[in-house]
């Protein structure tokens, strides 16, 4: 799990067995946010990149903007402890 903080609200990215995707949850609510799956040959990268593959129900595109980066940190975590683990 990777909890991330914005505007003083938790989320929680779920990454998915067998997949780089994340899933993201909105803690207190328990509502799904949406779902990221990053382009891992850019994670090492200066610009790593992925896109939005399902959006939640009201989820404004500004906000997944706001989102991305700190998803994106977390996709890159994930990566490099697999990288490390095997």
């Amino acid at each position: 799990m990777y909890p991330l903080t914005i505007d003083g609200e938790v989320f929680i990215g779920r990454t998915v067995p067998g997949s780089a995707r994340l899933r993201l949850y909105h803690q207190e609510k328990n509502q799904f946010i949406a779902a990221f799956d990053p382009e891992v040959k850019t994670l090492l990268s200066a610009q790593p990149s992925g896109r939005w593959s399902e959006v939640g129900f009201g989820v404004a595109e500004d906000f997944l903007k706001v989102l991305e980066p700190d998803v994106l940190a977390a996709c890159r975590a994930r990566y490099l402890w697999f990288r490390k683990a095997t």
